[in-house]
């Protein structure tokens, strides 16, 4: 009978170890708590840029409350 070929070798990569790795944590890493607040503020920001690009208040109105 056969066992369908299977072996105690593993497959060959098709790519190598650094880039398979770099890989894996880009997908399944989680991120740490600093990672997240990081992430939030970046886009708090880049959603205050936006808004000013488009006719928004400006950042001196946003801050100065007579």
């Amino acid at each position: 009978m056969s066992d369908g070929g299977k072996g105690s070798s593993p497959r060959p990569f098709s790519v190598d170890q650094n880039t398979y790795g770099k890989n894996f944590d880009a997908i399944f890493r989680k991120k740490t708590p600093q990672e997240i607040e990081d992430q939030k503020a970046e886009d708090e920001a880049f959603k205050l840029i936006e808004q000013l690009s488009q006719g928004g208040e400006t950042v001196s109105q946003r801050t100065h409350n007579p």
